[in-house]
C-alpha cells in the first residue's frame, strides 16, 4: 500500500475498498491484535465463507487464523507477524500454503505487507500450478505421488482422514485393476489401451460422485478410489453403481466392435491402519477377479 498507509485509513476511504474489491486476489485487513477488520469478496469466497459480499458478518473482528487456516505453517505465519506488529518487518511471503474447503485443498501464495495499526495479508491462488504435479498427464486424474504426498500423510497413519475442526472419521476405498488389459495392449496397440485408461478414469469421476470423494491412478492399469466418510452400506452402493455404468458402457460399444471395459473392483473401509484397509481392498479385488458374478 505505500509508506504512511494507515488501517483505519483505507477501512474509511470507499476508493480504497473499491480498489481491494476488484483485486485479482483475496485480501484480509487485520488490526494489532490480529482481528480481522476487513475481507474482500474474492477471498471470502476462497475459503467459502458466505454473507455480505465486503464484509461477511461471520468474519469481521474474529481472529485472522480462524478466518485464514495455514494448514500447519500456523507457527511460521504468527513469527512473521508478529516480527511487522514488533516493526522488525514490513513485508514476507509464504508460499504454497494449504487451505481446506468442503473436503478439497487449494494452494496460496500469501503474501504480508504492514501498514499503520495493522496488516494487510493478500492471498493468491496458486491450486492449478501446484497440482500439475500431482495430476496425471493421461488420464488427468490425481497420480501416485499426490496419493503418497498429500493423500496419505492426511491419512495420519490410520485409515481416517481429519476432517473439520480436527473431527476423524473413516475412509472406504475401492482398488480397481482393468481386466484383459495386456490383451487389450497387445491386440489393440498402446493407442487402444491409453484410450481404454481415460475412459476409464472419466467414468470413475462422473460416477463417485461427492466432492470430497478422490480418483488416483496409482500406476499402469490399476485406479484406487478414496472415499472419506462412507459407511459400508454406501460403499457397496458406490461399487454397484460403478459396475453399472461399466455394463452401459460397453453395451453402447456391443455392435461397433469396439474394446469392451473389464473392472475387477474392491472395496473395504478403513477401521484400522489405512494400508491395512487398501491392502484389503485390493486383495478382494484379486479375489473377485478370480471368483467372477
Amino acid at each position: 500500500m505505500g509508506e504512511g498507509i494507515t488501517l483505519e485509513g483505507i477501512l474509511n476511504s470507499p476508493e480504497a475498498r473499491f480498489v481491494l474489491e476488484s483485486a485479482p486476489f483475496g485480501t484480509v485487513l487485520v488490526d494489532t491484535g490480529l482481528n480481522i477488520r476487513y475481507f474482500n469478496g474474492l477471498q471470502a469466497r476462497y475459503f467459502g465463507f458466505s454473507g455480505d459480499r465486503t464484509k461477511p458478518a461471520e468474519l469481521i473482528g474474529k481472529a485472522l487464523f480462524r478466518g485464514v487456516p495455514f494448514s500447519g505453517k500456523d507457527e511460521e505465519a504468527w513469527a512473521l507477524l508478529q516480527k511487522m506488529l514488533q516493526g522488525n518487518l514490513d513485508s514476507a511471503s509464504m508460499d504454497s500454503v494449504e487451505a481446506g474447503h468442503n473436503g478439497k485443498t487449494k494452494y496460496f501464495d500469501m503474501h504480508f505487507s504492514r501498514l499503520e495499526g495493522g496488516i494487510r495479508v493478500d492471498a493468491y491462488d496458486v491450486t492449478g500450478k501446484v497440482l500439475e504435479a500431482y495430476i496425471d498427464g493421461l488420464t488427468r486424474v490425481f497420480n501416485r505421488k499426490y496419493f503418497d504426498e498429500k493423500l496419505m500423510p492426511s491419512l495420519n497413519g490410520t485409515s481416517q482422514i481429519k476432517g473439520k475442526q480436527g473431527m476423524s472419521y473413516s475412509v472406504g476405498f475401492l482398488y480397481i485393476d482393468l481386466g484383459k488389459f495386456k490383451e487389450l495392449n497387445d491386440s489393440e496397440g498402446h493407442t487402444a489401451g491409453d484410450q481404454m485408461l481415460r475412459e476409464v478414469a472419466i467414468l470413475l469421476e462422473n460416477n463417485v460422485v461427492r466432492e470430497t470423494d478422490y480418483v488416483v491412478r496409482l500406476g499402469g492399469d490399476e485406479f484406487l478410489v478414496v472415499l472419506p466418510g462412507i459407511t459400508e452400506d454406501n460403499i457397496g452402493i458406490v461399487e454397484k453403481r460403478l459396475k453399472q455404468a461399466q455394463a452401459l458402457f460397453n453395451m453402447k460399444r456391443a455392435d461397433s466392435g469396439r474394446p469392451q471395459m473389464h473392472m475387477d473392483i474392491g472395496a473395504a473401509i478403513g477401521t484400522s491402519a489405512y494400508k491395512t484397509a487398501i491392502k484389503s481392498a485390493e486383495e478382494r479385488m484379486y479375489w473377485m477377479k478370480k471368483n467372477p458374478r
